[in-house]
């Protein structure tokens, strides 16, 4: 593979998680809004630019969110749940060569997403994308 071309990764990443029936909609940029169950890829966290020879192949490690509720609630709380059972699906999804890189999940954790002004629930993904 070669040098990353992000907006491939971010699409490539939001299109794995979707084909997977978790959620019901999923975008590798900023959108104005979002429906939960939901899945937001964020921009890159870090960026290892020309980890091989000429600058042959980039590491992005970025997050994905998978937002399950919008409410801090019991019924928040089980919507959590619910991703973390489906969790695995999401990582079969996710691990492997894809035409836009090779990814991995490195490590995964529940935390509270606040986008677009409102604080959800979520199960955080933190993947290695080496393109």
């Amino acid at each position: 593979m070669g040098a990353a071309v992000l907006a491939d990764v971010m699409d490539g990443l939001a299109a794995a998680v979707l084909a997977t029936g978790l959620v019901r909609e999923a975008h590798g940029y900023p959108p104005g809004a979002v429906a939960v169950p939901a899945c937001l890829v964020d921009l890159p966290t870090e960026l290892e630019l020309g980890t091989t020879f000429g600058r042959g192949s980039d590491t992005l490690h970025l997050p994905v969110l998978l937002l399950a509720a919008q409410t801090l609630t019991r019924a928040g709380r089980d919507a959590l749940s619910a991703f973390l059972v489906g969790a695995s699906d999401v990582y079969a999804a996710i691990e492997g060569p894809h035409a836009w890189g090779t990814a991995h999940v490195a490590r995964a954790s529940t935390t509270t997403v606040e986008y677009a002004g409102i604080t959800y629930l979520a199960l955080k993904l933190d993947v290695e994308v080496a393109t």
